[in-house]
């Protein structure tokens, strides 16, 4: 067993030894032995490894290799700030891929590079997080316990974004015109009943997949929390509701399509003269495209994600 004086000295080397912030580099996937700083973020769990540049950091050869290794395995502060650098990293993970951040995991089956516009785009973003810091190296429990403890950053946003990928997606707010007298024509606004009982049902289904992790780290939600009879209440209901709205969409697009063929006739008509698409719609339809602004404000922050 370590000395009392020595493992004292050890603590009060380690309190800068692990970054005061989370943020990784791209070669942390590789997983590199070379022991160095920079591949600190993909060695956390390695006895071996943490020792070796514990000892280099800290010029601690003379106390020897079996010393360092038992402290490094055994001392609850120095595992204590491990355990907090990991929960950095898990936190500037999710900043990272909430702020258009490069370089990590996206599941195809969930949209892949274009898993913003996914109706599972919460459950791309969540795998993301799980599937790009084990990629690294990183301890699974660790992992879990940074996306409930940080779950306010994301959850929410991205239930909300899956919701209007399904039922409100963006093409179909418009529609286009043949002429100034057209009246405009949006697809119908969507009850904001349904949208809260989907969202509700989004939940407890969350807790059913990652019941373990919640319990362990995170808050139990009202939501989470229905009998079996209201689920099965709630099921009924989002399903009759959900092809309602999908039949609503369907027809919408029927509608739009319909009017598409005059608009590229005339671009084929008014491609000897060198108009453009804008230049092929009327004045009204201009304005109406100026609108589809908006849908940077439907994602707000959340970028599509660029390898």
């Amino acid at each position: 067993m370590i000395k009392t004086e020595t493992a004292k000295l050890l603590d009060s080397m380690v309190m800068d030894f692990f970054p005061k912030e989370g943020n990784w580099k791209i070669n942390c996937f590789k997983r590199e032995k070379i022991v160095s700083d920079a591949n600190l973020p993909c060695h956390l769990r390695d006895v071996d490894w943490l020792s070796s540049l514990l000892m280099k950091k800290y010029d601690l050869y003379s106390l020897g290799e079996g010393v360092v290794r038992e402290y490094v395995k055994d001392s609850s502060y120095f595992n204590g700030l491990r355990s907090e650098y990991e929960q950095k990293i898990v936190k500037w993970q999710i900043e990272w891929m909430r702020n258009d951040g490069e370089n990590w995991v996206v599941d195809s089956k969930y949209g892949g590079d274009f898993f913003l516009f996914s109706p599972m785009c919460d459950y791309a973003f969540r795998k993301g997080i799980v599937d790009t810091l084990l990629a690294i190296g990183m301890d699974k429990n660790a992992i879990e316990e940074g996306i409930e403890k940080n779950i306010d950053m994301w959850l929410d946003t991205y239930m909300n974004l899956a919701f209007l990928n399904q039922y409100d997606p963006i093409f179909s707010s418009y529609r286009i015109t043949l002429n100034e007298d057209d009246t405009d024509e949006k697809l119908q606004d969507i009850d904001p009943v349904f949208k809260e009982n989907w969202l509700k049902y989004r939940k407890y289904q969350y807790y059913q997949e990652h019941k373990e992790s919640v319990e362990a780290y995170g808050v139990l939600m009202p939501e989470m929390k229905m009998t079996k009879e209201e689920v099965e209440i709630l099921e009924g209901y989002l399903k009759e509701q959900g092809e309602f709205r999908l039949n609503q969409i369907a027809e919408f697009k029927k509608k739009k399509q319909s009017q598409e063929p005059s608009i590229l006739k005339q671009m084929s008509e008014s491609a000897f003269y060198g108009l453009s698409y804008e230049d092929c719609l009327p004045k009204k339809q201009k304005k109406e495209k100026s609108k589809r602004k908006v849908f940077n404000n439907v994602f707000g922050k959340i970028p599509i994600k660029r390898h």
